[in-house]
């Protein structure tokens, strides 16, 4: 089943109510991102949330919100984070520029060594990164890949008690990204 973006929140309540019963998890499309995730049908999907970022929410058993918990995606494009005019991007140089950009926004920041991966056929590393914002600490496990000259950052996070159970949806959610 394909989801788009207007059909998405009236579908995930159905999900909700149980009208999808043992039927394969829904594909959805991201509203401006040319990718599609695997995406759980107890979650929402945060429409409009940018031009080149899409989110998605969890929920727990009984149907609330996690706290503080989401997945996104992200885009940048190559000239942002190339190393230099004309050079072809690179999986390491997106690593630094998204490294860069997390330590000047996060406070107490401390990232893992990223774990070479493959994503749709296409080299990705995978880590996760520990930090805190004002609004407190967050844990997230982060996959990073590069692919038409754009930089694609796939990050679940969430406080660091509830990492551990939502690390394997997260895989699964980042493992399941198909770019069209």
């Amino acid at each position: 089943m394909i989801l788009r973006p207007g059909r998405c929140a009236v579908l995930f309540s159905l999900a909700l109510l149980g009208a999808c019963g043992g039927k394969p998890m829904p594909t959805a499309a991201t509203p401006v991102l040319d990718l599609r995730l695997q995406v759980p049908v107890t979650w929402d999907i945060q429409d409009g949330a940018g031009k080149s970022l899409w989110m998605a929410r969890p929920r727990d058993e009984a149907g609330a919100w996690i706290e503080g918990a989401y997945f996104s995606v992200s885009e940048d494009l190559s000239r942002q984070f190339s190393d230099g005019a004309g050079s072809k991007p690179t999986l390491q140089g997106y690593l630094r520029f998204k490294e860069a950009q997390a330590r000047q926004h996060s406070l107490d920041y401390e990232a893992g060594v990223p774990v070479q991966i493959m994503l749709d056929g296409m080299p990705a590393l995978r880590f996760e990164r520990r930090y805190r914002l004002h609004s407190g600490a967050h844990r997230a496990l982060v996959t990073l890949t590069v692919r038409d000259s754009k930089g694609y950052s796939l990050i679940g996070a969430t406080a660091p008690e509830a990492f551990e159970d939502l690390r394997e949806p997260f895989e699964r959610l980042a493992d399941s990204a198909v770019w069209r």
